[in-house]
């Protein structure tokens, strides 16, 4: 099976495609991503307020990204007050991000910023 397979529906007035993407997440309940995605489309934003929400927004998807790794486990965590029940990365988490050049780049920043050590590649 191939990863992205394109089918054609034929309808009585046009060809609609369908996009196998098992593999992708698609992140639509974060209220901070709507409410930057809205800041960042207004008409009205200036530069220095556009690149802030832009910075502020892929550090929200980059730290959503990273807690989506399959290395993350469940595990109990001692407090103070108690057990919580938290997420834990391994130690010998091996990732490799890969920026698409021009328009991956903001978001590899972001994840360089919250992961320093991660190896980078570039397409």
């Amino acid at each position: 099976k191939q990863r992205y397979q394109r089918r054609v529906r034929e309808t009585d007035k046009e060809k609609i495609w369908e996009v196998n993407m098992d593999n992708v997440t698609v992140i639509n309940n974060l209220r901070c991503g709507q409410l930057l995605s809205s800041k960042l489309r207004n008409k009205a934003t200036g530069a220095k307020e556009f690149t802030l929400n832009a910075d502020r927004l892929m550090t929200v998807l980059a730290e959503e990204a990273l807690s989506m790794v399959p290395s993350i486990k469940q595990k109990d965590i001692e407090t103070p007050t108690g057990v919580f029940r938290g997420l834990e990365d391994s130690e010998d988490n091996k990732l490799c991000v890969v920026s698409i050049v021009r328009s991956g780049d903001i978001l590899l920043e972001a994840v360089r910023k919250l992961s320093p050590g991660i190896r980078v590649g570039k397409i």
